[in-house]
């Protein structure tokens, strides 16, 4: 707004540098002439306004911390709520799943179970997509041609 004066921007520089310079003092003669006379007449206020602000921040930050409390127990509360539904639901579900028998495991011991048993009994139940290309069962590529 101030820019289309003339020499505006002259006039600024000047004053800043009327206000730093030590041999001038003008920012000291600003502060003892204007500044501080408003201050002075003013503190009262000034300090009321402040113990108002310090008590209202004090107050702002109880109110704040409980609220963040509660935000938290209760979000606690309702993740052990879900987890424990959760757990309910997956123990339903593999009962649905499972029979006893499978939960309980068989009657024999890991020992007498060997892993090529357990590889060549699924292996018979699902056939292999080496089996269906005609290559053999133990390898699920295909067979390359002989170039």
């Amino acid at each position: 707004f101030l820019s289309w004066l003339p020499f505006y921007y002259e006039i600024k520089i000047a004053f800043v540098l009327w206000l730093l310079s030590p041999a001038t003092k003008g920012a000291s003669i600003l502060y003892r002439k204007f500044v501080h006379p408003h201050l002075s007449r003013h503190e009262p206020a000034i300090d009321q306004y402040l113990d108002d602000v310090r008590e209202k921040g004090y107050s702002a930050i109880v109110e704040f911390g409980s609220k963040g409390l509660t935000v938290i127990t209760n979000t606690a509360v309702q993740a052990a709520i879900k987890i424990s539904q959760g757990q309910q639901q997956l123990a339903v579900q593999m009962q649905r799943s499972y029979s006893m028998g499978d939960v309980n495991g068989p009657e024999e011991s890991p020992e007498d179970v060997s892993e090529t048993d357990e590889y060549e009994e699924r292996d018979s139940r699902q056939p292999s997509v080496a089996r269906e290309r005609g290559g053999d069962a133990t390898s699920a590529r295909p067979r390359r041609a002989a170039a």
